[in-house]
């Protein structure tokens, strides 16, 4: 998906308050796919787009990628599968997730890994397709309710729960409260993980 000029407004306003004292240097960061800044927010002299590992570096971050394809210097680990490596878990002060949880099929273990990835007071930045939009982009798709939701059972605080209507997704901000284990369908929380794709609905997709 990459990083939009108002994605890139939402991540700023989400770190801004979640590490007010803009002290951003050796802390560790996440980010869920490789993504590319939007041309309407940063390019480099020769007119290249900027990679957001680049920009998270400069802020003074630890920075890591996940994605699948092992490029551009990412991890290729399978978000669909529990992430057990002791290295990443409870590590990341803060997670990114821009355009890359819509596309996994494991909807259970992704939201999981999630919640494994981040430290007791580390924060998760989303910003992926609300119900409705970006029709054929992806198998699934998310409401308001299914934040509020995984919130509540999982001990999460909500700071920001906007919707960016420029890029059609739902814009959260959580923080994480807890060392618990991470719940997902005890409370119903598969039904309210949408797909728009029947074709690739399944029990073992969504996690039952």
């Amino acid at each position: 998906m990459g990083i939009q000029t108002e994605t890139f407004g939402f991540l700023h306003q989400s770190m801004f308050a979640t590490m007010p004292d803009l002290k951003f240097a050796g802390k560790y960061m996440v980010e869920l796919g490789d993504q590319k800044l939007n041309a309407h927010v940063a390019l480099k002299p020769s007119g290249e787009r900027v990679w957001a590992k680049d920009y998270f570096e400069l802020l003074g971050f630890h920075h890591y990628c996940i994605d699948l394809h092992g490029m551009n210097g990412s991890f290729p680990l399978d978000l669909s599968r529990p992430i057990e490596d002791k290295f990443w878990i409870n590590k990341f002060d803060v997670l990114t997730n821009f355009g890359t949880s819509e596309h996994v099929l494991n909807q259970c273990e992704r939201w999981r890994n999630i919640h494994n990835l981040v430290k007791v007071g580390g924060s998760f930045i989303h910003v992926i397709p609300q119900i409705g939009s970006l029709v054929g982009h992806c198998p699934y798709y998310y409401s308001n309710q299914f934040f509020r939701s995984l919130a509540m059972v999982n001990n999460y605080d909500i700071i920001f729960n906007n919707y960016l209507p420029t890029v059609g997704c739902i814009a959260i901000c959580l923080i994480k409260q807890k060392d618990n284990l991470f719940i997902w369908n005890n409370v119903g929380l598969v039904k309210m993980a949408l797909t728009m794709n029947k074709e690739t609905q399944s029990e073992s997709s969504i996690g039952l």
